[in-house]
């Protein structure tokens, strides 16, 4: 199990910004923020101790097989809260209410729940991607001098919007890829992955430092 991939100990150091600055967003919507890193934490671990020490690759993926949905729905969460716009607020909202229904199916029907999901992490990633973007319009439309790099959900969104993009864009090829080049996809997807996961939670523990800054009570 040990030692740990570099990209886990960006997600335990996100968790452990999150704690040591709880008391500054306790009172914030990013207080969320810290059930979901440790979330996020317990997962990795667990995984990786399914898979390295006791070699069940199968019960390992059917483990980010849950774990992923609900990420894109705290996100979907999260964002919820924050739009001005009521338009990308239903938006979000829809999605939070249909995605679970859509990956119930295509687990029990289409791809299984001991395999890679893939249909999941496309809609899943493209519809992250979209929702970040909404946020930026939003944000285009305030009013005064707005200092993007003191807003807490700035940092967020920006983090989601260059994970999923680059998560999406590479599981478009994968198929193809994987088919062509196992050895070389599988390792090329890792690294890429790994190293916007560590983007991903750098920016959410940025978010959490800028939390001085006012934001929405929830």
């Amino acid at each position: 199990m040990f030692p740990l991939p570099l990209h886990i100990w960006f997600e335990i150091g996100a968790f452990l910004v999150c704690l040591i600055c709880f008391r500054n967003i306790r009172q914030t919507s990013l207080k969320w923020l810290l059930p979901f890193m440790l979330f996020i934490v317990s997962v990795e671990l667990t995984g990786r101790y399914v898979k390295k020490e006791l070699g069940e690759h199968g019960i390992n993926q059917s483990i980010y097989n849950i774990s992923i949905p609900l990420e894109y729905l705290f996100y979907a969460f999260v964002f919820r809260i924050h739009y001005e716009n009521k338009v990308y607020k239903q938006a979000s909202a829809i999605f939070i209410t249909i995605f679970p229904v859509f990956v119930l199916v295509n687990i029990l029907f289409i791809q299984g729940f001991g395999g890679y999901n893939s249909n999941i992490v496309k809609i899943g990633t493209l519809s992250m991607v979209l929702l970040a973007c909404f946020y930026f319009l939003d944000l285009l439309r305030m009013e005064g001098d707005v200092k993007l790099l003191q807003i807490p959900m700035f940092w967020i969104a920006t983090g989601v919007l260059l994970f999923n993009a680059g998560e999406f864009l590479f599981s478009i090829a994968l198929d193809y890829l994987f088919d062509k080049f196992p050895k070389e996809t599988f390792k090329v997807f890792g690294s890429i992955i790994f190293k916007l996961i560590c983007v991903l939670y750098t920016c959410i523990s940025i978010s959490v430092l800028c939390s001085g800054k006012k934001l929405q009570k929830a």
